[in-house]
């Protein structure tokens, strides 16, 4: 367990199976993998799939009765699941699909190509391709596309008895049934949980049961947004109704939980100056080096072309590093300390704005308050960077001069960390896209500057 304040080290809460036995029954073939995949639990199975070939997946797919393949498939990345899809049999290929929720089916076939999303849509069931259709014309990334109209629900006037009947009567299609939702003419009117419905006598009327006037969101509303409600008000589940205010489905808090981890990892990646959406688009080994080279070569171009201010400033005080120069030993420890101090901030405030604690206009309060926090900082690095620098031998002039710079440096650089991803959501910038990379490159051709010209006034032989 770990203490609120302790680091979490980098490690998988799930713990990994020994697959050793997979490994050389996939290499020996025959009766031998059966057997082999039988010992793993299909969860385990798909979530090593995204580092095997689609060969090998396929192979271990086609030794699974289709429930448990079904399921290895809904514990895949949907890249690697629309992959080994598109190499099924169609015949196979849907029976699998049947055995998907439908945000699971809305994300593989959209990921399958048209020729194969052609065959597949033949052979579905009517009703089904109707509903994966609807949902795939809508964007990523809004609830319209992670939500399923499998969800229980019955009409105003019916009991308590007859609610629990149909939930009986439909339980292998009913996918959403933490909340029964009441609809009076097609329009949602109500919401009761099912722990009250099912303690209620028989012959209760859900009007009684229900609670009035539900909050929902529309298809059309973004997942975050969606992710933000169920977390305020402890949801289970969330009704989707359309511009009429018609019932037309249910998103699961566990699809909304899909939706954060997946935004989290893109923002990871963006913060380490890499176009997360292009990155995070498939699985490590199912990405190519061509994706790869993409995702990151633009911003190294720009960070590249932007670090070129660092050597401008040292070229326009190499007259002051001649006479002194014992300053370029401390020039590492400044920037350093500067970016350092600048990515702190700027992680703390866009996770801030994420979780809604911050607000654009509070720059402000924002900004006045990391200011204070770099300037203590910088008292307490300073102390420290004095005593090390003396340590280096140098006079007390550069010691105090180093002092002073970190001083500076620090508050600087938090005063920019807190501003930046501000002015980036105002202007409708992911703040995790240009934050992190912005900060480091700022704050070392800034640091420098104030570094030298900190030393300018302070160092005898330079006035």
């Amino acid at each position: 367990m770990h203490g609120p304040d302790e680091p979490e080290h980098a490690h998988s809460a799930v713990p990994i199976p020994d697959l050793s036995e997979l490994d050389h029954a996939l290499r020996s073939g025959g009766p031998e993998l059966r057997a082999a995949v039988a010992k793993y639990r299909p969860a385990d199975l798909g979530r090593d799939l995204s580092r095997r070939t689609i060969d090998a997946g396929l192979r271990i797919l086609h030794v699974l009765d289709k429930r448990h393949a079904a399921a290895m498939l809904r514990s895949t990345h949907p890249v690697v699941a629309a992959q080994l899809i598109a190499r099924c049999d169609c015949a196979h290929a849907v029976q699998l699909l049947d055995f998907l929720p439908t945000d699971q089916q809305v994300a593989v076939l959209g990921l399958v190509d048209a020729a194969k999303r052609a065959e597949l849509d033949a052979a579905m069931d009517p009703a089904d391709r109707e509903h994966v259709k609807r949902l795939l014309a809508f964007p990523e990334g809004v609830v319209g596309r992670a939500m399923t109209p499998k969800l229980w629900r019955a009409e105003l006037g019916s009991t308590a008895g007859a609610a629990l009947e149909e939930l009986r009567a439909h339980r292998e299609d009913i996918e959403v049934a933490a909340n029964l939702y009441i609809v009076d003419a097609g329009k949602l009117v109500g919401v009761a949980a099912l722990r009250e419905v099912a303690i209620a006598p028989p012959e209760a009327l859900l009007a009684d049961l229900m609670k009035r006037d539900p909050i929902a969101v529309q298809e059309t509303t973004g997942r975050g947004d969606a992710a933000e409600i169920v977390r305020t008000h402890d949801f289970l589940s969330l009704p989707v109704v359309d511009p009429a205010g018609k019932l037309v489905g249910a998103v699961r808090v566990d699809d909304l939980l899909d939706a954060a981890l997946d935004h989290l990892g893109t923002g990871q990646l963006n913060q380490a100056a890499v176009q997360g959406k292009l990155a995070g688009r498939a699985p490590y080994f199912q990405t190519s080096l061509l994706r790869v080279v993409r995702s990151r070569l633009t911003w190294l171009i720009l960070l590249f072309v932007a670090e070129t201010a660092t050597g401008t400033v040292l070229r326009y005080f190499e007259d002051e590093l001649a006479k002194v120069v014992a300053l370029s030993f401390f020039v590492p420890l400044l920037i350093g300390t500067g970016g350092n101090a600048g990515s702190q901030t700027v992680s703390t405030i866009i996770r801030a704005l994420a979780l809604g604690e911050v607000r654009v206009r509070d720059v402000g309060r924002v900004v006045v308050r990391e200011v204070t926090a770099g300037v203590l900082l910088g008292i307490l690095l300073g102390v420290i960077a004095f005593f090390r620098a003396l340590l280096w031998g140098v006079d007390y002039q550069l010691a105090m001069c180093v002092a002073v710079t970190i001083l500076c440096v620090c508050t600087w650089a938090n005063a920019v960390g807190a501003t930046i991803p501000l002015v980036a959501q105002k202007v409708g910038i992911d703040p995790t896209v240009v934050s992190a990379p912005l900060i480091t490159t700022l704050v070392d051709a800034s640091g420098l500057f104030i570094y030298f010209t900190v030393a300018h006034f302070m160092i005898a032989e330079l006035r």
